[in-house]
């Protein structure tokens, strides 16, 4: 009954994956990542610009967790489907991460 609240966390959580990407790589300093201008989309064009797939994958994520911020939800795609993406998120982060 928590799909709502577990969408949006699930977006949220990938938006600061990605800036802590952004820090850890040092792409950028603190002070622009944490700057509320600076969204989620500007972090994934900005960061994600050459891999067209994955940054397909970031901004699904950040579209469908979106629409779960609503009361009445734009969309009809179910909570596992975007579970699954962030699941494959996370392997492709920690991936880079130990790389590095």
């Amino acid at each position: 009954g928590l799909e709502n609240i577990a969408g949006t966390g699930y977006r949220s959580a990938i938006e600061c994956l990605i800036k802590d990407y952004a820090l850890h790589f040092e792409l950028d300093d603190k002070e622009y990542l944490a700057d509320p201008k600076f969204s989620f989309n500007n972090a994934i064009d900005r960061y994600i610009k050459d891999d067209d797939l994955l940054k397909g994958a970031l901004h699904f994520i950040r579209e469908v967790g979106n629409h779960y911020t609503h009361w009445s939800k734009e969309t009809d795609i179910p909570l596992e489907v975007l579970k699954s993406y962030v699941e494959i998120i996370l392997q492709i982060f920690k991936s880079k991460f130990m790389l590095k």
